[in-house]
């Protein structure tokens, strides 16, 4: 399932790690391609499978920051999640595809 579809490159070598107050994302500079470009924006999108609710940010830190996390309300933090990860450009007119992370 996608969450975005686009031309640009989409978080390359991504990882998430639990945190204590949420989750934190890392992905390897890849503003080497034509469509990734340093200040394009990070959105992340995490679900709550038993509550069915989303959690994330739509514009986040930029590709070059290569890290950014999301914070989950306390009461949330327990649960199953599903994360995408995608990049926006910096005047949002061009997207990538979302990464689904598990």
């Amino acid at each position: 399932m996608l969450i975005s579809t686009g031309q640009f490159v989409a978080p390359v070598n991504a990882n998430i790690v639990k945190s204590d107050t949420g989750f934190w994302a890392s992905w390897n500079d890849d503003t080497d391609y034509k469509t990734a470009f340093y200040d394009d924006r990070l959105i992340f999108l995490a679900y709550d499978v038993q509550n069915e609710r989303a959690f994330g940010n739509r514009i986040g830190p930029a590709r070059s920051e290569k890290e950014g996390g999301i914070v989950i309300p306390e009461s949330e933090r327990g649960n199953t999640y599903h994360i995408w990860l995608a990049f926006v450009s910096d005047q949002r007119d061009k997207i990538s595809n979302s990464s689904y992370m598990g």
